[in-house]
């Protein structure tokens, strides 16, 4: 004989809007045997919820011979947590009162959940601030409602409230300024459902938000004036090789953002900041100046202005030549009065040179040979082009018994060009000095020693004795009239060759050795490149030897210097400088490549051309003809 039993616990349905399932418990006992217990007995099950604390209930039952019965069939509410999970297990016990005795059964059953609170979606991912994202919400039973808000940064608000399964928001323009260094950040969408008034729970969903390509920093103005101080008042043009340009550049970031760095372009030369005075400009025309501004999200916004510069030339003495004349106006060696040729030009500067307070003039004097003090015969307005004869038959009255020098001098605002030519005197063939220690050939005697104004044909072999006794001595000296030294013609060093050294204006010196198998020789001359305080010179050579010049450097840059920006790294000295800007192109670190220019005035740039985590290490070379330009030089020619 036995008893045995079956205990079934089955989730029917859910409620959504109250949060429960209904579940069955069903309890069936078998008896097999020929024991008869058909009266009526007591059995007891117990519930437990979510793993709380069992609950007891009674049945009454009878268990005839060999038979199945039914002792519970019932369906209990059983309530979900919050989240909307739930649990529940049974536990059956009967005491049979024949030989089976006691039996028990359990089952645990975990139920399906119920949602919840609603999780919100969005129809993109990420949007752009100032434009609208719908945001979809999949609820979980028709009867729940749900209020939105956002937290973006320091901004937050309420999207809207009583909401159903979705709402198109539009984005505030103004969250842009929460991101102020950055192009997109996480907005946090919390949902809260609820059914009616009670708050079934909370979810939060991110969102993307981006700031629009648009927003970019605004350059308000870009205010270029004269640069040059002496300059500002006179001209209302900008004067090639005169003018420098004062930038002024405004802008602001927008949306937040701030203006990071301000880069402006004139003449391939870049320059940084808002406020800055440029380099002399070198050409004439239309000029571009070239600006551009990064905010802190890395943003951009460039302008392009253009500023017309006037060319200009310095006063230019192209010709000039004097001869003696008489009265009449005819050319005579001996004559009294004088005439002279010139051919000279200035520039117009858009008509303001020459004009109120920038005078355009020329003025020619005359001087005696032995006297320092110019008296001005004739002086006026400059012309653009003058090249003509002018005969001074009246005055001046100049002696046949003396030389004279006669000054022609063109000048405008910037500068004056001077011209000095000699006339001899009267032509004499043979003249003897007073002083019983002076002869002329061609020309009145005016000084010991002996002077020749004529054209000299030596048909015999010219010895030139030094009055030195040393190997080395100075054999012949070129002298301008007023005695200045321009050179000397030397025996090189033990007699075998030729030095030549050739004095500057300024009193500096060049010195060529011509050796005696023909090779030409210049002294080498080394200098230092001085470099920036974030810049520090690992190897560095600056030589020349005559006008070549040759630069080396191997430089570490502080910090990183961007692919394709200018970064000034020191200065070449003066007499090394270039008349005209060089580039070359070098190595930047170990595999890249950078380009290295050395300006006019002295100014090292570098330049690197690829990307690299630490643009710091560059290595350039240039050799170069410190004395090149463009062009042709114009040079003053003297008529005999």
């Amino acid at each position: 004989m036995g008893v045995s039993q079956n205990l079934t616990v089955t989730q029917k349905s859910r409620d959504f809007a109250g949060n429960f399932s209904k579940v069955r418990i069903r309890w069936t006992s078998t008896q097999s045997g020929s024991s008869w217990n058909g009266y009526n007995r007591t059995a007891y099950y117990y519930v437990s919820v979510n793993g709380g604390a069992e609950k007891k209930y009674s049945v009454k039952y009878t268990l005839p011979q060999n038979t199945t019965k039914t002792i519970l069939d019932t369906t209990i509410v059983v309530p979900h947590r919050a989240d909307g999970t739930a649990s529940v297990k049974v536990r059956t016990w009967m005491d049979t009162d024949i030989s089976a005795g006691i039996i028990q059964k359990s089952q645990a059953v975990t139920l399906t959940s119920i949602p919840r609170a609603t999780v919100p979606t969005f129809s993109a991912a990420s949007t752009e601030i100032g434009s609208n994202v719908t945001i979809n919400l999949n609820r979980a039973a028709d009867s729940f409602t749900h209020t939105l808000t956002y937290a973006f940064g320091k901004a937050s608000g309420t999207i809207g409230a009583d909401i159903g399964t979705s709402v198109v928001w539009s984005i505030p323009s103004d969250l842009a300024a929460q991101i102020p260094n950055a192009v997109s950040g996480t907005c946090a969408i919390t949902c809260k459902t609820y059914n009616g008034s009670t708050l079934i729970g909370t979810q939060t969903a991110n969102l993307t938000l981006k700031v629009p390509s648009s927003v970019v920093p605004v350059i308000n103005s870009v205010s270029i004036i004269e640069g040059t101080e002496q300059l500002k008042n006179h001209f209302t043009v900008f004067v090639q090789n005169n003018s420098t340009l004062a930038v002024s550049v405004s802008a602001v970031g927008v949306a937040g953002s701030s203006i990071a760095k301000v880069e402006t372009k004139i003449q391939d030369v870049i320059y940084n900041g808002t406020s800055f005075v440029s380099a002399l400009i070198t050409a004439a025309g239309e000029i571009t100046v070239n600006t551009t501004v990064t905010d802190s999200r890395g943003r951009t916004a460039k302008s392009s202005s253009t500023v017309s510069v006037a060319e200009y030339d310095f006063p230019t003495i192209y010709s000039m030549s004097v001869k003696r004349i008489d009265t009449a106006g005819n050319e005579t060696e001996d004559g009294e009065r004088i005439s002279v040729r010139i051919h000279y030009s200035t520039s117009n500067i858009d008509n303001q040179n020459g004009e109120h307070e920038n005078p355009r003039t020329y003025k020619l004097q005359y001087r005696r040979s032995d006297e320092t003090e110019f008296t001005t015969f004739e002086s006026g307005e400059a012309s653009l082009i003058h090249s003509q004869s002018h005969a001074y038959k009246s005055a001046p009255v100049i002696s046949g018994d003396n030389s004279y020098v006669i000054r022609l001098e063109v000048a405008d605002f910037f500068k004056t060009t001077v011209c000095d030519i000699e006339l001899p005197t009267a032509f004499t063939l043979m003249d003897f000095n007073s002083s019983g220690q002076g002869v002329a050939f061609g020309k009145v005697s005016e000084k010991s020693g002996m002077e020749v104004n004529m054209n000299t044909d030596f048909i015999k072999e010219v010895n030139v004795y030094s009055d030195s006794n040393i190997e080395n001595g100075n054999y012949i000296n070129f002298r301008k009239k007023d005695g200045t030294l321009t050179a000397k013609v030397n025996s090189s060093e033990n007699g075998e060759g030729l030095s030549i050294i050739i004095y500057g204006s300024d009193g500096a010196t060049e010195e060529l050795t011509v050796l005696k198998d023909g090779g030409i020789t210049l002294p080498i001359e080394e200098t230092f490149f001085t470099a920036e305080t974030d810049v520090t010179i690992n190897r560095s050579t600056v030589s020349r030897q005559g006008n070549i010049v040759l630069f080396y450097a191997y430089v570490t840059a502080s910090n990183a210097i961007g692919s394709g920006n200018a970064k000034h790294v020191g200065t070449v000295p003066e007499g090394y400088r270039p008349n005209l800007s060089v580039a070359t192109i070098g190595i930047q670190g170990n595999t890249g490549v950078c380009s290295a220019w050395v300006q006019n005035t002295g100014d090292v740039w570098i330049r690197p051309h690829s990307a690299a985590s630490a643009n710091t290490t560059f290595e350039f070379m240039l050799v170069y003809n410190k004395a090149a330009t463009w062009g042709i030089q114009q040079e003053v020619i003297t008529d005999d």
